[in-house]
C-alpha cells in the first residue's frame, strides 16, 4: 500500500489557498508573457511500474492497480492528468503558477508559467491528439474582490487557456463569465474541464456548464444553473441538471446545432436512484473511454457511491445498478480500458485512493493518502483541485 509523507500531502491542502490567494504566493514569474519553448522528444512507452497500465495518479503521489505504490510519480502540484498515449502528465504547481510535464521516468520540464497576478487551477486536460493541454486562469488584475475570514480575497476575471504542449506557446485564451467559473468559489467546484472527442472544443462544467470552441473563441453558456456534466462518444454535451443547489433534475443532451434536449425526465432520473449529494459538491458523470457505459457519483443513506449502466448512445441502460462505498467518494476516474474506476474516498480522517470492479460491484483499497480530514473545511478548500487521473 503506498502511503505518501504527511508534509507532502498537507502542501496539497495549501493549493486552493495559493489559488485564492495568489498575489501573496511565492514562486512563478512576474513577467507578462510567459512561455517556456522547449523540445521534447516523442516516443511511445510500452513498459512501466505498473506492467503496461498507467498509474493512478492522486494528488501529490501515484499507485498501481494492485495496490504497488510508484514513487517515481510523486510530484509537487495537482491536477495530474496522462496525455492520450500515457508518455506524459501534466500537473499544475503548489503555487498555482506554473503548468509542468512529467515523462514517464519521473524527468519533469516546464511548459508554461503564468503572468503576473495570474493563478492557474489545479485541473488539466489534454486534447485528444496530444498536442495541446489545456487549463483554467484566474487574473485578480484590477479587480477589488471582498473579506473571506478576515483576509481580503480578489475577484478574477476567468479565462480558458489552451497550451502547445511541445513549446510552451499559448494557442488561445477565452475569456469566461463568472456565471461559468465562480472563484472565490462560493457554490460548485469544477466537475469536468475536457475536451471534445474531435479536439475542436472545451467543456468547462463549474458553476454551470458552457463550451468553448477553439476555432471562434465563442461560448456556448449550456445552462443557467449548476450541472454535472461530459462529453459523448458522438460530440455533445450530456448534463444532469441541479435544482435549487440541492437535488439532480433532468439529464439532458447538448448540441450547438440543437440546444438542450431532455433525454430522462426528473421523474426517471429519481426513480433511477439518482441523487445529488447536498452540502459543497453535487457530483460527478463521466463515461468511460470506449464510451460505452456510464458513471455518475450518487448518494443512498449517507453513502455515497457511483451508479453505472450501460450508455445506448442517446440515453442510459436499463441496468443502472448503485455500487456503494463505506466512505464519500470525493473525486473518480476510469481505467483506459473502460473495465475500472478509481476514486479518491474519504472515510473518517483519511482519505483512501479505491478502485471499483464495475461488473461485480467490488471495492479495494489502494492507498491510504495521509491528510487529515477535520471537517467541511478542508474539502471545500480542495474543492477546485483534480484530485485524480488515471485514463487521461
Amino acid at each position: 500500500m503506498n502511503t505518501p509523507s504527511p508534509h507532502r500531502t498537507a502542501a496539497a491542502v495549501g493549493l486552493a489557498v495559493c489559488a485564492l490567494l495568489s498575489a501573496a504566493c511565492g514562486g512563478g514569474s512576474a513577467a507578462t508573457s510567459q512561455h517556456v519553448s522547449t523540445s521534447t522528444a516523442r516516443h511511445t512507452t510500452h513498459s512501466g511500474p505498473c506492467q503496461g497500465d498507467r498509474p493512478i495518479l492522486f494528488l501529490e503521489g501515484a499507485v498501481c492497480a494492485d495496490g504497488t505504490a510508484v514513487s517515481v510519480d510523486e510530484t509537487t502540484g495537482a491536477g495530474n492528468s496522462w496525455s492520450p498515449t500515457g508518455e506524459e502528465q501534466a500537473f499544475v504547481t503548489a503555487n498555482a503558477k506554473t503548468l509542468k510535464l512529467r515523462s514517464q521516468s519521473g524527468a519533469e520540464h516546464v511548459l508554461y508559467r503564468a503572468p503576473k497576478r495570474v493563478s492557474l487551477v489545479h485541473r488539466t486536460a489534454w486534447s485528444p491528439d496530444g498536442a495541446t493541454v489545456a487549463v483554467l486562469m484566474l487574473d485578480a488584475t484590477g479587480f477589488n474582490g471582498g473579506i473571506v475570514l478576515g483576509t481580503h480575497i480578489p475577484a478574477y476575471r476567468p479565462s480558458l487557456a489552451v497550451i502547445d504542449a511541445q513549446t510552451g506557446r499559448l494557442r488561445r485564451r477565452i475569456a469566461l463569465s463568472p456565471s461559468i467559473v465562480n472563484m472565490p468559489y462560493i457554490t460548485n467546484p469544477p466537475d469536468t474541464l475536457a475536451f471534445a472527442p474531435d479536439g475542436s472544443r472545451v467543456l468547462i462544467s463549474w458553476d454551470s456548464p458552457a463550451v468553448a470552441d477553439l476555432r471562434t473563441g465563442h461560448v456556448d453558456h449550456l445552462w443557467q444553473t449548476p450541472a454535472v456534466a461530459a462529453w459523448s462518444p458522438t460530440g455533445q454535451v450530456i448534463f444532469l441538471d441541479v435544482i435549487g443547489r440541492q437535488r439532480f433534475g433532468a439529464l439532458y443532451s447538448w448540441s450547438a446545432s440543437a440546444g438542450a434536449q431532455v433525454i430522462m425526465s426528473e421523474d426517471a432520473v429519481r426513480q433511477a436512484g439518482i441523487i445529488a449529494e447536498h452540502g459543497f459538491e453535487y457530483g460527478q458523470m463521466r463515461l468511460s473511454p470506449d464510451g460505452r457505459t456510464i458513471a455518475i457519483r450518487t448518494t443512498q443513506n449517507g453513502k455515497t457511491g457511483i451508479a453505472v449502466a450501460t450508455w445506448t448512445g442517446t440515453g442510459i441502460g436499463d441496468d443502472l445498478k448503485p455500487l456503494m462505498t463505506s466512505g464519500a467518494v470525493w473525486d473518480f476516474d476510469w481505467s483506459p480500458d473502460s473495465s475500472r474506476i478509481a476514486a479518491v474516498v474519504v472515510d473518517g480522517s483519511t482519505a483512501d485512493v479505491e478502485m471499483l470492479q464495475t461488473d461485480n460491484g467490488t471495492w479495494t483499497t489502494l492507498s491510504t493518502i495521509p491528510i487529515s480530514i477535520d471537517g467541511p473545511d478542508t474539502i471545500d478548500a480542495l474543492g477546485p483541485i483534480k484530485k485524480i487521473g488515471w485514463s487521461g
